[in-house]
């Protein structure tokens, strides 16, 4: 008895394991087909020159 219930449970982890493997599969294809649907929003910040401005810390002993 002890010997068909370690077969079924490795039948189990298996069979989950292929399940879940094949879901994540279709689920991946599903969100590709929904992404080329939509087309892509372009940020208001592409192709625009980043410009950063640093300030510098004034010094601490210069009593200002």
């Amino acid at each position: 008895m002890e010997t068909l219930q370690w077969v079924v449970a490795g039948i189990v982890l298996i069979g989950a394991t292929a399940f879940v493997l094949v879901w994540w599969r279709i689920g991946d294809q599903w969100a590709d087909e929904e992404h080329q649907k939509f087309p892509k929003k372009r940020s208001p910040h592409d192709g625009k020159e980043k410009i950063v401005i640093k300030s510098t810390k004034p010094d601490k002993g210069s009593g200002q």
